[in-house]
């Protein structure tokens, strides 16, 4: 994403009898700005694409991992959501580092 990021840039178009319309019109700003392409950058990421393609594929499928998949607990050895995990976290706090799924306390 970096590369994209230095391939591809935006210019504002404006000049100085224009800054205020700029400032304060959204409208008007979309219309006073364009994209930009940095040819020998954009050549750079295509040579890149052609020789691993894979790793192009692969970071515009992966899933993001959202808040509800559940991670795995090296401590409980087991499957858990992280709401649950922050859950168990504060309680223990709250009780001197005893849970009630606990044999042992901390």
């Amino acid at each position: 994403m970096w590369h994209l990021m230095k391939a591809v840039g935006k210019v504002s178009l404006t000049t100085p009898q224009m800054v205020k319309v700029f400032l304060t019109d959204v409208n008007q700003r979309d219309n006073m700005s364009m994209l930009t392409f940095n040819k020998e950058e954009l050549l750079k990421i295509q040579d890149d694409v052609y020789a691993d393609p894979e790793k192009y594929v692969a970071m515009f499928t992966r899933k993001e991992p959202s808040e509800n998949d559940p991670v795995w607990h090296e401590f409980r050895a087991e499957y858990i959501l992280p709401k649950e995990d922050d859950k168990d976290y504060w309680y223990r706090v709250l009780n001197d580092g005893y849970s009630p799924r606990d044999s042992m306390p901390y």
